[in-house]
């Protein structure tokens, strides 16, 4: 789903989350600060990012259904002025 320059790998709009899997290239330390400044703007745009290795989705995904299902019942976030 196109979020501003973004593409999410998942997201509820209603409460504003975005669950990215990210495979082992986001191990990479140039991937990460990728990855952190592309967060940086999700959540000034007003979305909580919750990032799962696709690794713990493979392995449990019980737990990663959990920790998704536990994103979705905090409060909805707001954008940054």
């Amino acid at each position: 789903m196109p979020v501003g320059a973004y593409i999410a790998d998942f997201i509820c709009l209603g409460r504003r989350l975005i669950v990215e899997v990210d495979g082992p290239h986001h191990k990479d330390p140039v991937q990460k600060a990728r990855d952190a400044g592309r967060d940086q703007w999700l959540q000034a745009a007003g979305f909580r990012v919750l990032r799962l290795t696709a690794d713990e989705v493979i392995g449990d995904p019980e737990l990663a259904a959990q920790r998704i299902i536990a994103a979705l019942a905090l409060p909805v976030p707001k954008r940054s002025p």
